[in-house]
């Protein structure tokens, strides 16, 4: 496995799905047994059903570590519970008709315009790169009240979003190397994550300052709000590092996710031996529904078409492909697989 090349990963494990069926197993060093599953039931079951059974675990935290820091992206426990629910007081259906679809719609139109002209003139358009910029400027605007400026120059992409992908892609990288510490020190790659951990962490700082400079302004609150005015368990205000890691978990989520699901989306429209009529149907749903408007919330809802098509892309290329979760007490799966504590399930 140590010889397979990064960008074949998933298509060794295909192989070995393949081969073995829905369920095998294969030992790693330096990570322990990996229990491949991959139908309904066993994710299900996992992530769901017996979720506090399974934890993303210490190994996780140290490889993603210098990215996510405390966030709930690799959080545990407690710490992940109590920043789950400051997402979902602001991700509800409340909120998405008061606000978020507010901004959607208004960083959306810049996309639109953009396209527009850009079809006018022939030019050609890099879709992922201006969804990045849309997704980092709106998750900006809706968690923390900060526009990042991203969508000023549509397909560059910004300083920001260059660090986050990649810090991201040095750390991913660290999972099939067991001494990804030594490599990082003698190539000074970790002086690049160095740089980029300082350089993320001032804007997460000045996110914060601005908004203690300035003051909460009125209406619902954000997530930034929510975190700076939260307290611990012993009563005390939570640390700048504590909100400034959770921002961070935030923005490369909320950026990260939305283009890349409507990247895929918009590949399988168009792409070679697509079906033409699916796009049709988009369009004459879309313009049925909005009749000339702008969308809302509710306009979202009636658009089942559309809803159909982005589940279908998102089942045939997920966003996030593969996902892996330590066994912290001996189980046994729905199909019967035993898993001991300390296995993995992926």
């Amino acid at each position: 496995m140590a010889k397979v090349p990064g960008t074949e990963l998933y298509e060794f494990f295909e192989k070995l799905h393949d081969t073995y069926g829905p369920v095998w197993s294969i030992s790693v060093p330096n990570v322990g047994r990996l229990i491949q599953g991959d139908t309904p039931e066993l994710v299900d079951y996992v992530l769901r059903t017996n979720f506090w059974d399974y934890e993303k675990s210490d190994l996780l935290r140290g490889i993603l570590g210098d990215i996510f820091g405390t966030g709930i992206t690799i959080a545990d426990g407690h710490n992940w519970r109590f920043q789950r629910k400051m997402i979902t007081r602001l991700f509800n259906v409340s909120a998405f008709r008061e606000h978020v679809s507010d901004v959607f719609v208004a960083k959306g139109q810049k996309v639109v315009e953009y396209l527009g002209k850009a079809a006018d003139e022939g030019t050609v358009a890099d879709i992922t790169s201006l969804l990045l910029n849309f997704a980092l400027d709106a998750f900006g605007t809706i968690c923390f009240g900060w526009d990042f400026g991203s969508m000023d120059s549509m397909e560059e992409e910004s300083s920001l979003g260059h660090t986050f992908d990649s810090t991201t892609s040095i750390c991913s990288k660290r999972a099939l190397n067991p001494i990804w510490r030594i490599k990082e020190w003698m190539t000074g790659t970790d002086e690049k994550i160095r740089s980029g951990q300082h350089f993320v962490a001032e804007h997460m700082a000045s996110i914060i300052q601005r908004r203690r400079e300035k003051g909460f302004l009125g209406g619902k609150k954000d997530l930034l709000q929510l975190f700076l005015e939260a307290t611990d368990d012993d009563g005390n205000p939570l640390s700048d590092s504590v909100t400034q890691d959770f921002i961070v978990n935030i923005t490369v989520a909320g950026r990260d996710a939305v283009p890349q699901y409507l990247s895929w989306m918009i590949y399988c429209l168009h792409r070679t031996g697509s079906d033409p009529e699916v796009r049709e149907n988009l369009v004459r749903e879309t313009d049925e529904v909005l009749q000339g408007e702008q969308p809302t919330y509710d306009t979202y809802k009636s658009q089942k078409y559309t809803e159909t098509c982005f589940h279908k892309s998102l089942r045939l290329f997920p966003v996030i492909p593969r996902n892996m979760k330590k066994c912290i007490k001996d189980d046994v799966l729905p199909d019967g697989t035993k898993i001991r504590a300390g296995d993995w399930f992926t």
